[in-house]
């Protein structure tokens, strides 16, 4: 027998069929094969490319596909290659994406359920291309209400239950027990723009603006800022990026709003200031500066972009805190004037005193609330300056690109009658 350290075995015939199996390239799995309808005699090689690793051979009939697509009815009746060999590559699309389109069009019945959000995007955008989106419309509409009921309601960023799980992606729950939309703002503002369904864009871009923190050290900064930019304009501009840009001048305006309602009605003549029970007004005004701070809602973040919360999450801390106001909650702000005046009918507490500041600020976010706008998708898809619009503006606009064909500054966006 050979000694361990012979050097005879290196180059025998054992360890050469080693080093060759570890030369020899892996082979590729075997891709696997579903055909959607029996006696299918169209092939879509889905997948392998550069971008998706996943591969999936699926077998459909070439008569729906061209029934159902104007685009595949050209390749399928014509010179090109396919046509001839039956067979069409998608390397580059999702092998789920396609196989749920061609088992919605073939009237499989397929579970939508199975696909994440991404892809139910990409399914949009898969049926935009092939141009048959009315194939695919009953099925989105179904798989979109309700997240769609939760943008169109007027108030729903102000729901603190349904904030977290209606907006940013990574906090989505996919289970419909939850009763939670199933998908993001996001992803409705991308359907949305896919479909050209202008109302729930104008809605989708409200809320998206009233969920996208404003300060820039903010976790959900960083979330938001990963994503891609959705609908480009004609002039390159992405909506969400608009959005992002003028999302903080909303809630600052708001801050403001809210310093400004505390401040009001606090004397100022000269006969106040050298009344010596003048603890009314001083206490009350205090203790709401000290409640907002608590809360994280300070005077500077008003000016300075330090607020680090979004809109909604900002008119929802404030509406919790009115409703204690309400309530009376907070003693400091029940105790008696200390500034009555003598009147005709008896004595009357001062100005200050007499206001109810839960009701004042529950109306000032209503307020706000009703004032912020959306994205017309008319509007920005034409390259409009203006592009921020109130709801009534975005049910009759009617602006197309033609009709900014030049400078658009200066001219009115066309509205039904």
């Amino acid at each position: 027998m050979a000694e361990a350290n012979d050097t005879t075995l290196i180059g025998s015939p054992a360890s050469k069929r080693k080093a060759d199996e570890m030369d020899a390239p892996e082979e590729k799995p075997e891709v696997k094969l579903v055909e959607v309808i029996p006696d299918a005699d169209l092939l879509l090689k889905v997948g392998g490319g550069s971008k998706v690793s996943k591969a999936l051979d699926i077998k459909v009939s070439s008569m729906v596909m061209s029934l159902v697509s104007p685009v595949f009815k050209v390749i399928l009746s014509s010179a090109f290659q396919e046509a001839a060999t039956k067979t069409i590559i998608l390397d580059e699309d999702d092998p789920d994406v396609i196989l749920t389109f061609c088992e919605i069009v073939h009237h499989r019945s397929p579970d939508l359920r199975k696909l994440t959000n991404d892809q139910l995007v990409d399914l949009a955008v898969f049926a935009d291309m092939r141009q048959c989106q009315s194939v695919l419309l009953p099925w989105i509409r179904t798989v979109t209400a309700d997240i769609q009921e939760l943008v169109r309601h007027e108030e729903g960023f102000l729901d603190i239950k349904l904030t977290k799980y209606s907006t940013i992606p990574p906090y989505v729950l996919v289970a419909d027990v939850d009763r939670k939309p199933r998908l993001c703002v996001r992803d409705l503002l991308e359907i949305a723009s896919t479909f050209s369904w202008k109302m729930d864009f104008w809605y989708a871009t409200r809320q998206y603006m009233a969920q996208y923190p404003t300060g820039t050290g903010s976790e959900e900064v960083i979330i938001f800022a990963d994503e891609k930019p959705g609908l480009v304009n004609a002039k390159g501009q992405g909506v969400c990026d608009a959005i992002r840009q003028q999302s903080g001048k909303y809630t600052e305006k708001f801050l403001r709003a809210i310093f400004r309602l505390i401040s009001r009605e606090i004397s100022t003549t000269a006969e106040w200031y050298e009344h010596k029970k003048r603890v009314c007004q001083t206490h009350k005004h205090g203790t709401l500066h000290l409640l907002l701070r608590e809360r994280g809602i300070v005077p500077e973040d008003a000016y300075k972009h330090h607020h680090h919360h979004s809109l909604a999450e900002t008119m929802i801390t404030v509406s919790k805190l009115a409703s204690d106001l309400k309530w009376g909650v907070y003693t400091q702000m029940t105790t008696d004037c200390t500034i009555r005046r003598s009147t005709k009918n008896g004595t009357k507490d001062c100005d200050y005193c007499q206001r109810n500041f839960g009701d004042e600020l529950l109306e000032l976010v209503k307020e706000h609330t009703d004032d912020l706008p959306g994205v017309c998708m008319h509007c920005f898809r034409a390259g409009k300056e203006d592009f921020f619009t109130p709801k009534w503006h975005a049910e009759r606009c009617r602006f197309t690109e033609a009709e900014n064909s030049g400078d658009s500054e200066g001219t009115d966006c066309a509205t039904d009658a």
